[in-house]
């Protein structure tokens, strides 16, 4: 009778701990689970906060480029139809830098006037600034912005990285435009398609 007893208990011991173990391994999968589930949302809010609020900083740090271009059409300009970047960098006044010190000080303009992503959709504007960035990598990182208005503190643009294919709404603060004008200014004479135009841009921009 004892022995009976004592093989019950030993059954009974063994399935205990048998059941025990399997709980316990599917409480620490549960919890692995969920803490990947976790990471996963957290890394998911991280990038996303990275490119809605954090725009400015990221260019202000970015250490890769190699040429920087600023392209003007002065809002004195009249046009037939919506200037696009196409039209722009034909119509308007380009200024190209290899210099890291105007880079750099370009960098701190953008950071500057605060260049952040928007939740707005991408608007119809007359793409009246132009900024352009060659990384190493020979990516480019195209920022358009439209004139600025009176009674408005942010002028809107658009964001665009041709290797991640990121396009985004934009907005800065409203003294971008001549902060450009002036950085132009600085780097020499522009570039233009035609002597017209170049005559132009030296005459309104450099005046």
């Amino acid at each position: 009778m004892q022995m009976k007893w004592l093989n019950g208990f030993r059954i009974m011991t063994t399935s205990g701990c048998l059941l025990a173990t399997l709980t316990l391994g599917c409480v620490l999968f549960s919890m692995q689970t969920f803490g990947q589930n976790i990471s996963a949302s957290t890394d998911k809010l991280k990038d996303s906060e990275d490119q809605t609020t954090d725009l400015s900083s990221r260019l202000a740090s970015l250490r890769s480029i190699q040429e920087a271009t600023v392209s003007l059409a002065p809002s004195s300009w009249l046009f037939y139809g919506r200037l696009d970047e196409n039209k722009l960098r034909k119509l308007g006044c380009s200024y190209s830098t290899r210099d890291p010190s105007m880079i750099a000080h370009l960098q701190n303009i953008l950071k500057k006037n605060e260049v952040k992503a928007t939740i707005n959709k991408e608007s119809q504007f007359d793409a009246r600034n132009g900024i352009f960035l060659i990384l190493a990598d020979g990516t480019i990182i195209k920022i358009l912005f439209g004139q600025q208005f009176s009674g408005l503190n942010t002028v809107q643009g658009t964001f665009n990285h041709s290797s991640t294919n990121v396009n985004l709404s934009v907005a800065a603060i409203d003294s971008l435009p001549q902060d450009l004008v002036n950085w132009a200014v600085e780097t020499g004479a522009p570039s233009a398609k035609n002597f017209e135009t170049r005559l132009n841009c030296l005459r309104t921009i450099h005046q």
